[in-house]
């Protein structure tokens, strides 16, 4: 009896859902990693490897000063009775062959960035495949390789801005160096333009300070020089150049090592196009609706903009906005390597910055809210940002956003923008001019 009332309700269902009665569950939908993007990673796995082999000669490398024994065994195995009191260095013989087989592998220790886990999954059979028809592609097209970094775009026209990504105190730093290294050919200037050295790809460059001097030293191959002026390191390829900053990160554009008097710190800033820094934001997941990215990163562009363009409490250390979340959460290339999604929502609406009037309109987003978001005037006291008014947000509550700590709940609510792109279908747009009054959404560059 039981199994045919769950029948008959079953039946009923399934008529409900086929009249249109019941809604189907949506299926969940993706946007699938492209070849260049999959060959880009199975290129860090290669590099990956070569550091496992650079691995192997640094457990034999010191079998190189064995060289004068195994010669010794040498005469014993060219003559073993003449030489039999040379038998014995057998083992400094075997020693020194796993160095001569070794050897070679001494020159992928400049591939230590790629020595993670991550990147050890890359070498799977789908990114070798990818790799593979990327650089058939290419072969057809005349080209010797497929580029490392496919999806970068010009973005000439777009102003630049300036995050500090870490700083050093005299404590901190020591002796020791912040290190370099770039994809492709590079130039070291001092600020004022003077270049001091031409850089090959890969190549290391250490900038050393002395806090007490006041004084960069450089040094690299082919250079070691001293200034007084802040270090920046400039790729010479402006749009697919990548510098890597040892125990930092991997960025676009720039980068500048400086020394702030205001506060003795040495900072390590990026300096890069607008466009680029969006691509590398860290504010959201890359499986988040579509329309809410693109809501974010219209938001995103238009707070470092207007940061750009209104100045910042630190500019006096010689940058914009910080990489955290007391500015906006920032992860350069990094980031955005593994944000595909994001950053084709960046594409989407590139140049695109919230206007009220003929005002750039800083946008604040915060987490999410108690049921309203909450007026300018009434967290931080100014009546100067009529677009950020209060209204209701009945899916963007959270049960702590009162205590969440820096969730000011002024401007859009993410967890609300997130639910009205997801679950009603609104656009990035209608997002942003419900969140922010009045405003115009307007391409700027």
């Amino acid at each position: 009896m039981q199994i045919t009332i769950k029948r008959i309700v079953l039946s009923l269902i399934i008529l409900l859902i086929m009249v249109g009665v019941l809604p189907t569950a949506k299926a969940a939908t993706y946007q699938p990693l492209d070849d260049s993007i999959l060959a880009r990673r199975y290129e860090r796995f290669l590099k990956y490897e070569k550091y496992q082999l650079y691995k192997e000669y640094k457990k034999v490398k010191n079998f190189k000063n064995y060289k004068k024994y195994s010669d010794l065994y040498r005469l014993y195995k060219s003559n073993q009775k003449k030489y039999s009191s040379y038998a014995k260095y057998k083992s400094y013989y075997d020693g020194y062959q796993k160095y001569n087989k070794k050897k070679r592998y001494a020159k992928y220790s400049k591939y230590a960035f790629f020595n993670t886990e991550q990147n050890k999954k890359y070498g799977s059979a789908m990114y070798e495949a990818a790799h593979k028809r990327v650089l058939t592609k290419a072969s057809a097209a005349g080209q010797s390789q497929p580029s490392s970094t496919a999806t970068a775009t010009s973005y000439v026209g777009s102003p630049k801005i300036k995050v500090g990504l870490t700083s050093y105190k005299k404590s901190d730093l020591g002796d020791k160096a912040i290190t370099v290294k770039v994809n492709g050919a590079s130039q070291v200037r001092e600020e004022g333009g003077s270049v001091l050295g031409k850089i090959p790809d890969n190549t290391e460059i250490r900038i050393f300070f002395d806090f007490s001097e006041k004084q960069y030293r450089v040094v690299s191959v082919n250079l070691d020089v001293k200034t007084s002026k802040a270090i920046i390191i400039d790729p010479d390829n402006k749009e697919q150049g990548i510098c890597y900053v040892t125990n930092v990160g991997s960025y676009r554009g720039s980068i500048e090592v400086r020394f702030a008097s205001f506060t003795k710190n040495l900072w390590v800033i990026n300096e890069l196009p607008i466009e680029y820094y969006v691509w590398g934001m860290g504010e959201a997941t890359n499986s988040s609706p579509v329309e809410y990215l693109k809501a974010l990163c219209v938001a995103y562009r238009t707070y470092g903009y207007w940061k750009v363009k209104n100045g910042t409490s630190y500019e006096k250390e010689g940058f914009h906005v910080t990489d955290t979340g007391s500015s906006q959460v920032y992860g350069g290339y990094g980031r955005e390597d593994n944000q595909p999604n994001i950053v084709s929502a960046a594409k989407a609406t590139s140049g695109t910055i919230v206007k009220y009037g003929d005002r750039i309109a800083i946008t604040p987003y915060c987490s999410g809210t108690d049921g309203n978001t909450r007026d300018w005037k009434d967290v931080w006291g100014s009546s100067n940002y009529p677009w950020c008014k209060s209204v209701p947000d009945p899916f963007g509550i959270k049960g702590n956003a009162k205590t969440l700590a820096g969730n000011h709940m002024v401007g859009m609510s993410a967890t609300g923008a997130y639910n009205y792109a997801k679950d009603h279908g609104w656009s990035y747009d209608k997002i942003l001019t419900y969140y922010y009054q009045g405003v115009t959404l307007t391409p700027s560059w």
